[in-house]
Parts: structure tokens; sequence; C-alpha cells
């Protein structure tokens, strides 16, 4: 099926379901395409509207696929409720379900979150991985401090 602009020419209106996805598109895409909010005062105000209601109702199917769980004895809804649970969340942190988790912290840009793959991080028994998460972060400020400062210019003036 061809993408549309959802522009209706004989009503010289947009549909509303086009506009709130491109809406929610552009909010989830923020990290990527460099910007975080619109020029246009008006279409910042509908996105916030729109992140509102969406959140809402990822919260309603939650509680629905939650209650389904419930009365089916827990039998074949616990994976729709963790998918629900998991798209509510990631439309409040407005971040897409392949977006790396460093994107949780804030000023992480998608440069930042490139240095920060490209280091590795020692856990506890001694094992080394690339750094990809809050939690690797976390290492690196622990042990040594200066590699978090290094990757990251925002910390480096709060941490050093």
């Amino acid at each position: 099926m061809p993408v549309t602009s959802g522009y209706d020419t004989t009503t010289n209106t947009y549909d509303v379901h086009a506009k709130a996805n491109v809406l929610m598109q552009t909010y989830l895409n923020q990290h990527h395409q460099g910007f975080t909010s619109f020029t246009s005062t008006a279409s910042t105000v509908d996105r916030a509207k729109c992140l509102s209601v969406g959140v809402q109702l990822c919260k309603a199917l939650v509680d629905v696929a939650a209650q389904s769980n419930q009365q089916n004895n827990g039998v074949g809804s616990l994976t729709t409720t963790l998918v629900c649970c998991e798209l509510s969340q990631l439309l409040v942190q407005g971040m897409l379900p392949n977006d790396s988790l460093l994107y949780q912290i804030p000023h992480f840009t998608t440069a930042i979150v490139e240095q920060c793959h490209q280091q590795t991080v020692t856990d506890d028994e001694g094992n080394t991985s690339p750094v990809d998460s809050v939690l690797d972060i976390l290492d690196m400020v622990r042990v040594p401090p200066t590699c978090a400062t290094d990757v990251c210019p925002v910390y480096r003036t709060q941490i050093g």
C-alpha cells in the first residue's frame, strides 16, 4: 500500500491519523534527525497532545492485556502485556525499539553514543564488553573515572 501524505484534495484538509503518525514519528526519531522540536508552536502543541493521548492509550492497553492475563490464569497474554509495557515506556522516553539504551541519558547525542560503542568496559568478573547500557556508563565512571569524561564532554564538568 503506498504511503500518502493524508491530504484530502476535496476538503483541503489533512487526515488527523496521518498527522498524528507524523508527529509521533518525529518525536521517536528525534535522536536520529538532529532536532528536538518543531519550529512551529502549533506543531509543538499538537505533538504534546498526541503524545499525551498515546501514552494514555498504551496504559489502557497494558491494563486490558493484564486483565485478560488474569482471566485466562496467566496463559497466553503475558507476552502481549510485556509488549504493551515496552511500547508505553518507549513512548515516554521517546525512543524506538532498536535505539541504543544510551539515549536515555540526558545530553547524549548520536556522536556520543557512537563513541561509547567504541569504548569497552570491564565488569566485576573481569570480562570486557562494549559500552551499550546505562550501567556500563556507571562502570566507566567508577573505574577509572577518566574514561567517561573522555567519551562524554557534558559529564567532564560534572564528574571532574
